[in-house]
């Protein structure tokens, strides 16, 4: 399935469930042969950024307790820069990057939403806790204390490796949205709430397939009728 942004004419970039779960079981494989637990980490980050959808500017900032097993539910934090900066403006503070979502919240700059994680596959749930585990990692920790961009060289460098096509942080992104939609089977406005998009256009994108893939979508409906 191809999807295409009509406005710019590019196309959406995204991996399927199955070419996510190759890359997981490549770098659990390695874990379990090395038992080096950066392959553990690679395991989780792939998983968390597509069944959960944030930036990576939130999955950087994100503490573990955000993540409620239990309910399978997440405290999002709502980072997007240009919101967050005019309110240190406003406030006359300094542009840090270093401020947890929670520092962030106690001078109410940052805006949360609880967003539901129970289409997340139980496998995945297991790989976080076990990710936790073995990283020793409590309540007040960041998901990972890895920057930005090696975050963004791994994931293009392992999703060359397993698939032979690069991809970024924020593919997985897209790639929650195309999950949330075609497989799971919400409406428009339940991944535009997921995915926290200011404006459904964003999320349109979603549902945006290329000409060809129309084209069998008419064949098999016109199936169906004869």
């Amino acid at each position: 399935m191809e999807l295409i942004d009509y406005k710019t004419g590019n196309m959406t970039r995204y991996i399927s469930v199955h070419e996510l779960n190759k890359i997981i079981n490549t770098r659990l494989s390695m874990y379990n042969a090395t038992n080096k637990r950066i392959h553990l980490r690679d395991a989780f980050i792939f998983s968390f950024l597509f069944f959960s959808g944030l930036r990576l500017s939130e999955f950087l900032l994100t503490q573990v307790k955000c993540i409620d097993f239990e309910n399978k539910e997440l405290f999002a934090p709502q980072l997007k820069r240009d919101y967050w900066r005019k309110e240190l403006k406003k406030k006359k503070l300094v542009d840090v990057d270093y401020m947890t979502p929670l520092e962030r919240h106690s001078l109410n700059l940052t805006k949360y939403v609880k967003i539901p994680l129970n289409y997340t596959p139980n496998e995945h749930l297991k790989l976080w806790k076990l990710y936790f585990e073995k990283f020793a990692l409590s309540d007040d920790d960041k998901l990972v204390s890895v920057s930005a961009s090696a975050i963004q060289k791994r994931v293009s460098k392992i999703s060359y490796d397993v698939l032979r096509t690069h991809h970024s942080p924020h593919d997985l992104r897209h790639s929650c949205g195309v999950y949330l939609y075609h497989v799971v089977g919400l409406d428009l406005l339940d991944v535009q709430a997921i995915l926290r998009h200011a404006h459904l256009g964003n999320t349109e994108i979603y549902a945006r397939l290329s000409m060809r893939d129309v084209k069998n979508k008419i064949e098999q409906k016109i199936e169906l009728m004869m």
